[in-house]
């Protein structure tokens, strides 16, 4: 997907002035989003996104906060068989404990970095199943109009503790000057990146040369007294939970009939290529 950057990134998150940032937030199709931030008038693009982050462009643009993204030649039931693998006969409510070990990782990043959310962190929508067969089947789609338009999705939905790309707005902030002064600074989550701790937190272990799920309990880092939470608003908070784990048990990384088999060497190697990076492993 060319994303690599997005995982990446260590930097600052400035609550206050994002708060403010999002208060003003005005999007206009075609020429993205303007904003008011310590009185200077902020225009933030798709091509300036691109640059800060480094990320190739792309033409394919495409954002769903609640319904099925409408795309030729998606259909919904079979990137379900490919995301959830053996597991998609008996969902009723998609959730991340039975999709494959590869996609339960992806989707622990797209729900913290790609398209942050809070709430039930569990839940997998209807956009982060294409999301999650877009990156399954090679589809690639362009990350400035996706995030421009989740930004809007939050700031419409009147919610301002819910503030996602805290470290992407502070490159935005950089661009443009702002003067930081005195103001209150958090350093980034341990979900606001990825590494050797992410597999650690999912619980996910290697036994006999295969990657496996030693428990489907996952556990967040994050402070949720820290400020400004790095979620969204496509969860609703007083939905249902999801189903509670099931029993402590090693589930192996598989693929279905669905599964391109070439992805999923791909995926199993890059969990071993994490792994290796960390001394003692």
């Amino acid at each position: 997907m060319g994303w690599v950057s997005l995982v990446t990134l260590d930097d600052k998150v400035y609550p206050n002035i994002m708060k403010e940032f999002y208060k003003d937030l005005i999007l206009s199709p075609g020429s993205g989003i303007t904003c008011l931030v310590r009185n200077k008038r902020l225009k933030i693009t798709r091509d300036l996104i691109l640059s800060i982050l480094h990320l190739e462009d792309c033409d394919l643009r495409i954002y769903s906060s609640k319904t099925i993204p409408h795309l030729e030649g998606y259909n919904p039931a079979e990137a379900c068989s490919r995301v959830m693998g053996k597991h998609f006969k008996e969902a009723r409510r998609l959730s991340s404990n039975q999709l494959t070990i590869p996609c339960c990782v992806l989707h622990n990043i797209i729900s913290h970095i790609i398209v942050p959310r809070k709430g039930h962190l569990d839940e997998v929508n209807h956009f982060d199943v294409f999301l999650l067969d877009s990156i399954l089947v090679g589809r690639k789609l362009d990350f400035p109009y996706i995030m421009l338009h989740h930004m809007n999705t939050v700031h419409r939905g009147h919610r301002p503790m819910a503030l996602p790309y805290g470290m992407i707005v502070t490159k935005i902030f950089q661009h443009h000057q702002i003067s930081f002064g005195d103001e209150v600074v958090f350093s980034a989550k341990p979900t606001d990146t990825i590494d050797i701790r992410t597999l650690r937190r999912m619980k996910i272990i290697k036994q006999d040369g295969q990657w496996v799920a030693q428990s489907k309990v996952f556990d967040d880092e994050s402070d949720p007294s820290t400020l400004p939470f790095e979620g969204g608003e496509d969860m609703d908070e007083d939905s249902p939970p999801p189903s509670p784990p099931r029993p402590r048990s090693h589930r192996p990384l598989s693929s279905s009939s669905g599964f391109n088999e070439d992805h999923f060497n791909f995926l199993n190697g890059r969990l071993d290529s994490l792994i290796s990076t960390v001394d003692g492993l």
